[in-house]
């Protein structure tokens, strides 16, 4: 029995490390930002992402699941980061629910 609580546990970690690791750069997401299709990338990522596709495009596509989204009129620092910074937050070990958005 206890042995199947810690593959779970450690199923979980797994899974939460996940959220918090970039799948462009492979680290802990800095700045992290939500796009529709709820993969999460860093900020700076993304503005690289972005400039090596044609600049003057308005749709772009999610680098995991090609999904098709928008750049909001606020630019890509206004993209949602809440759901991410509590990842963050829980994977640090901290027991903040409103982390700084």
């Amino acid at each position: 029995m206890a042995a199947a609580a810690q593959e779970s546990t450690d199923l979980l970690q797994l899974r939460v490390s996940e959220l918090c690791t970039c799948p462009i750069c492979r680290e802990e997401l800095q700045n992290g930002k939500l796009l529709p299709c709820h993969h999460s990338f860093c900020l700076e990522c993304l503005k690289k992402l972005k400039y090596k596709v044609a600049a003057a495009r308005f749709t772009y596509t999610c680098p995991v699941c090609r999904e098709p989204f928008s750049i909001p009129p606020g630019g890509l620092s206004s993209l949602n980061n809440f759901f991410v910074q509590c990842v963050l937050e829980f994977n640090r070990g901290g027991t903040s629910a409103s982390p700084n958005v």
